[in-house]
């Protein structure tokens, strides 16, 4: 109870430690070129930072982590950050935001509402390397293979930043059972236990997918303090129905939860 209690006081008081760390422990692996065409990063203008993971879902539509665009407990301006996607080519494109919109009721320490939409100036060009993901609309269960990947501190705490995307294999939880997951809602709760290592805060707002990368059905929210192996960490389950609504209604129905067999 006391290591929830210290992970609860990180997140709702210190937003700006957990947003400064990444992959981390001997089970994380460079990604190949060309995997995860999806990912997005958010990158800060005043400094050139990578300060948070994110996905493609649409054609100017990019799903992320609420809390990652309120590292103060004060809403990012537009103007002070932008998407970066195609990590693996040798130039990376670039697109304002148009619009932030969060999920209503979102509070730092609601992980079942820890979920944001933006809207980037224009459409994205997708190529082999810039692809959008399909949203799940239906659970994944536990015990299921599962993958997530992301930029940032190697080391917790000291400034490391990986030059390459990281990505870990991991297997998905019973959030019943995941003993991290007191104040959550459950039922739009998602527990990942890393293999051999763990995800960390700069991979707040990244996707969780299926071991294929075809659906993505969470987003990372936070984790033990000092991205301790071993403990699970603990994301938002994008399949709930609130959530699906939300994408829909936020992209004007361009982008809605799919099932199974329509990826």
């Amino acid at each position: 109870m006391q290591v929830l209690i210290e992970a609860l006081l990180l997140f709702g008081l210190m937003a700006t430690v957990f947003t400064k760390n990444s992959i981390v422990g001997p089970g994380s692996r460079a990604s190949t070129p060309g995997d995860h065409p999806y990912f997005a990063s958010l990158v800060t203008v005043s400094t050139n930072q990578k300060f948070c993971g994110a996905s493609i879902i649409g054609s100017r539509w990019i799903l992320t982590a609420a809390h990652c665009l309120m590292p103060d407990g004060k809403l990012f301006q537009k103007g002070q950050f932008e998407v970066m996607v195609g990590h693996h080519s040798k130039r990376q494109d670039w697109y304002a935001v148009k619009r932030i919109k969060l999920r209503t009721k979102y509070n730092d320490l609601n992980a079942g509402n820890d979920v944001a939409i933006l809207e980037t100036d224009r459409n994205i060009t997708f190529k082999e390397n810039v692809q959008p993901i399909c949203v799940a609309g239906f659970d994944i269960e536990a015990g299921e293979p599962a993958l997530t990947m992301g930029f940032g501190y190697t080391i917790p705490g000291i400034d490391s930043h990986s030059k390459r995307m990281l990505e870990i294999d991991g297997t998905i939880l019973d959030a019943e059972k995941c003993g991290i997951t007191h104040g959550f809602n459950n039922r739009e709760g998602l527990c990942f236990l890393a293999n051999g290592g763990s995800p960390c805060s700069g991979d707040s707002g990244g996707p969780i997918v299926d071991k294929y990368g075809i659906f993505q059905h969470g987003l990372h929210h936070g984790v033990y303090p000092g991205c301790k192996i071993g403990p699970p960490s603990f994301g938002h389950r994008v399949s709930s129905m609130d959530t699906c609504l939300f994408i829909a209604l936020t992209t004007r129905g361009e982008v809605e939860c799919r099932k199974e067999y329509e990826c």
